[in-house]
């Protein structure tokens, strides 16, 4: 006989244990007419909890709650990132639409549980620090219960992190070790106490886990429990990745789960090849097809909720804004002329062409930028290349065409668009010029402030290849002077100078779509209610907004790299070498840290899993099973799962070259810490009870004394500075110790 746990084989030898066998699938030899093949059957038994068990597991239960919900109303003041995602649920409560990195999911729970709660709006989230309760006493949001909801995520993540143990193999006191190291992570605690999104979205996750482990230990393939866990999984799969974009890792681990369980299943010949298309097609709709109909589904609401424009809405194109209520672009004329005042807006970020009255460091010209919003510094008026007087610029209407020279007068600073043979001061290569805004109204300007109109008719609407009209009309801005076209990309200035705002800059050979413009908005005093024509704007649909919204999702979270005091890196996480202070008023201090004892024995588990697979590798023989006790199958095949999970969702952050967090490493700590309670059966299993219960103990006592004694900064209590300033135990904790006596 040859045990496999989800897939993976291996030749038994006698072994006392029999929990083992309770939660494997058993292979045994049969003879193949070419050669010999592994046939599987089941051995798994459903679990059933003494009564003894069931009363421990109510009494966890009752002290997982008391972790998760105590002091849940403290502070009532907004903190860290609860000032965007209650922001966002006032958006959605108000209709009002906006747009943000993540997901839509847990923002929209966020929002109906507020209304039901009673809140319809009038609190407008501003700062961090901003009250939740108002002057009389009275309860301005009900941020207690929208709280709630994250604790209570956090309650069933420690709940069903036992059951997943259970399922796993792990015997009822590891399972419960395994759940409460869930339960006392002091940054699974603190981050489950606060309006985010990481506990909402572990608990899919974690629901995800569930579901199929369960699944993959129905024996009935294609009966009601298997299609019921696999359905379940697949939902679990759809709101995971509805709520951050993290589910794509959880979607990653899946399919490797997947893959690893069909290779198998095509190798046992006593399974129909008949079958092996079904459990492939089964998996495909049920993993794939399901998920993105969830997926779908839940930006179909968003969507249908936030149906009113908004200052959130300056940053979406005007197909998109058609479809928003409250748009107007009725008054929109479609032919530019000469003398008209117009908005310019950069096809491929979106944003506006834009000045204000600040200058570069170097060369101390007038700024000109991209800008996400609409704003006065947008206007410029097109002139000709000749200088008129305004007489004679406003007095006739003579529409702009393909291949005309114009000049672009900002409105705002009286100046005129203008490109020097200079290096700009972010990208300095040597095919970049300067862009810059010089002179004022009296000023004769020169070749230099000159720029040929180049429709490119391959992105312009059939009626808007030849003359220049608002919207339907994308071209280049080819300066005259330099040979150079005007050019716009996501290099951000600094803060300091340039207020992060998008640099603009004049290239010999662009990039084409970082080159592309059209008009948005466009008036001329001559232009009257018949005369000329409005633009006709095209609402999107579903599909179009979907697309469009994801593009800018994709780059404004690529975009998100400026410095922060308490970001961290993702070698950073598994040591904890800092964590993210969260709230600071009044003597006390929320600040987020990972539990010590878990973060570095999650390494240590790591680095015994390693060891057992390169000695595996070493006694490895070609053609032949490896002879293994149940105990070593079991850990193999179950330690493997998690680690590819712990795998999968840290990994791509060396990837990311956007701000990071350390609550960016949840999902792949609490795979981490199940992967810790597989090891901890492995132990008790093969070295036996007593070494078991040390090696159990002393991860729980150290683990237990860390939650125990940084509690005043999980839960915002009163502390003191010495104690504090005793506790920062690596040189990168920067709690802030000033605020305790």
């Amino acid at each position: 006989m040859t045990p496999e746990i989800f897939g993976q084989t291996y030749q038994r030898t006698p072994h006392h244990s029999t929990i083992a066998q309770q939660y494997m699938a058993a292979f045994e030899y049969k003879k193949g007419i070419q050669r010999p093949y592994f046939f599987t059957k089941t051995l798994v038994k459903p679990i059933t909890l003494s009564g003894f068990e069931k009363i421990q597991l109510a009494l966890f239960l009752a002290f997982t709650v008391a972790v998760r919900f105590f002091n849940i109303q403290y502070p009532n003041q907004i903190v860290f990132d609860e000032v965007h995602f209650g922001k966002y649920a006032r958006n959605y409560i108000n209709s009002s639409y906006f747009m943000d990195v993540h997901p839509p999911l847990v923002k929209m729970l966020y929002a109906a549980i507020g209304y039901l709660g009673g809140y319809r709006g009038d609190f407008v989230f501003n700062k961090i620090g901003d009250n939740y309760i108002g002057k009389e006493g009275e309860k301005l949001v009900p941020y207690v219960l929208m709280r709630s909801f994250p604790a209570i995520c956090g309650v069933l993540i420690v709940i069903l992190s036992y059951f997943i143990l259970r399922y796993s193999g792990c015997r009822h006191f590891i399972a419960l070790f395994g759940a409460t190291l869930v339960c006392i992570e002091n940054s699974l605690v603190a981050q489950s106490r606060f309006i985010l999104l990481d506990s909402p979205l572990l608990l899919f996750i974690v629901l995800t886990v569930y579901s199929f482990v369960r699944f993959s230990n129905e024996p009935e393939p294609f009966g009601k429990g298997w299609i019921r866990y696999l359905f379940f999984t697949g939902v679990s799969l759809g709101l995971s990745v509805s709520s951050k974009w993290v589910g794509i890792f959880t979607i990653g681990w899946l399919g490797v789960m997947t893959v690893n369980q069909l290779w198998w299943m095509i190798g046992d010949l006593s399974v129909p090849d008949r079958d092996v298309v079904k459990h492939v097609l089964y998996r495909a709709y049920f993993l794939i097809i399901l998920p993105v109909i969830i997926y779908l589904g839940v930006f179909a609401i968003h969507f249908l909720v936030l149906h009113e424009a908004s200052g959130g809405s300056a940053t979406v194109s005007p197909r998109f804004k058609a479809s928003l209520d409250g748009t107007d672009f009725s008054n929109l004329y479609a032919n530019v002329s000469f003398g008209s005042t117009v908005s310019i807006r950069h096809l491929g970020t979106g944003e506006f062409l834009h000045s204000h009255n600040h200058t570069y460091p170097k060369s101390h010209n007038q700024q000109v930028t991209l800008y996400g919003y609409k704003d006065s510094n947008n206007l410029f008026t097109i002139e000709k290349k000749d200088k008129l007087s305004d007489r004679e610029l406003f007095g006739e209407v003579s529409f702009l065409r393909h291949r005309d020279v114009i000049r672009l007068f900002h409105k705002k600073t009286q100046g005129y668009l203008h490109v020097s043979d200079s290096r700009p001061p972010i990208s300095e290569q040597e095919y970049n010029n300067e862009v810059s805004i010089i002179g004022d109204k009296d000023f004769v300007p020169d070749v230099n402030e000159n720029f040929e109109v180049k429709i490119i008719k391959e992105y312009s609407d059939e009626d808007a290849k030849h003359e220049v009209k608002s919207i339907g009309t994308v071209f280049q801005l080819f300066h005259k002077g330099t040979k150079c076209t005007l050019f716009g990309h996501r290099v951000k200035l600094p803060k300091d100078w340039g207020f992060g705002q998008l640099e603009v800059t004049c290239i010999e050979s662009p990039v084409l779509k970082n080159s592309l413009w059209y008009i948005e908005e466009n008036t001329h005093p001559l232009f009257n209610q018949t005369y000329p024509a409005k633009v006709k704007v095209e609402p999107l649909g579903f599909f179009g907004k979907f697309l469009e919204l994801h593009q800018k999702m994709w780059k404004t979270n690529a975009g998100l790299t400026a410095s922060h005091k308490y970001s961290s890196r993702p070698e950073d996480w598994p040591v904890l070498d800092r964590g993210v202070n969260y709230f600071n008023r009044s003597g006390r201090t929320i600040y987020l840290l990972g539990n010590l004892p878990i973060y570095w024995g999650i390494v240590f588990t790591i680095g015994v899993f390693v060891v057992f697979k390169l000695v595996q590798l070493w006694k490895w023989k070609p053609n032949h099973a490896p002879t293994v006790t149940d105990a070593s199958a079991k850990y193999d095949s179950q330690f493997f799962i998690y680690f590819v999970g712990w795998l999968f969702h840290f990994a791509p952050s060396f990837l990311m070259e956007r701000q990071l967090f350390l609550h960016h490493y949840i999902p792949s700590l609490w795979f981490g810490i199940v992967s810790i309670a597989v090891l901890s059966e492995y132990v008790w299993a093969k070295l036996g009870k007593i070494v078991g219960l040390f090696f159990v103990m002393t991860i729980l006592g150290l683990s237990g004394f860390f939650f125990y004694w940084y509690a005043p900064i999980v839960y915002g209590l009163e502390w003191n500075k010495d104690t504090c300033l005793g506790s920062r135990l690596l040189p990168n904790w920067d709690i802030p110790c000033d605020q305790f006596q």
